[in-house]
């Protein structure tokens, strides 16, 4: 299940999230800073209650101190490192995953 930000044909912002998880956050370049992340992780939080979900998990490239700061500053939680297994053309690739979660309750 995704959220969509941005007039249609458009967006600015993503957001999708499977049972305990928030999947995937993304924002447009030109969109950062105006708090549209903010927003959809808010609502994938509540979505996440919604579908009964009391915690959840995320995973975050190690790299991306932005979004480190933006995870941590919304109250998750890091939970060490984690390999994803991915998918390619020329085989399996092997990506480090810093873990966050967090305890979720109605805002």
């Amino acid at each position: 299940r995704r959220r969509i930000a941005g007039p249609v044909g458009a967006p600015i912002g993503l957001c999708s999230i499977k049972p305990r998880e928030l999947h995937q956050l993304f924002v447009a370049p030109a969109a950062r800073g105006k708090g549209v992340a903010a927003e959809l992780l808010a609502d994938a939080e509540q979505r996440l209650l919604a579908q009964g979900d009391t915690s959840a998990f995320l995973d975050c490239l190690i790299e991306n101190d932005a979004a480190v700061r933006f995870y941590s500053r919304n109250g998750w939680v890091k939970h060490g490192v984690q390999t994803a297994q991915l998918d390619t053309l020329d085989g399996p690739f092997e990506l480090p995953c810093l873990i966050f979660r967090k305890e979720l309750s109605a805002q």
